[in-house]
């Protein structure tokens, strides 16, 4: 199965993979394409995540924010169909 999303994404453009919530980053550099067309988003609680990356600390939400922005994206992806 990991060597047909890797064909995939080398094969097509503008994608985007997330891993979230990684706990040892160590463990998926495997799974990390390079040299293809697209994004990866990785997020994890671990401090060293390598070269190659971009830190970007990101603050906890409240309840009610993270409800709204639910709500938005979930109609936003009903307008868009």
């Amino acid at each position: 199965m990991i060597a047909g999303v890797m064909r995939w994404l080398k094969e097509h453009g503008c994608w985007l993979l997330i891993f979230d919530n990684v706990e040892d980053v160590q463990r998926i550099y495997d799974l990390l394409p390079t040299a293809y067309c697209g994004y990866i988003l990785l997020t994890t609680r671990a401090t060293a995540v390598g070269t190659g990356s971009h830190r970007i600390e990101v603050e906890k939400m409240s309840v009610d924010t993270g409800a709204s922005l639910l709500l938005r994206c979930h109609y936003l992806s009903r307008c868009s169909s």
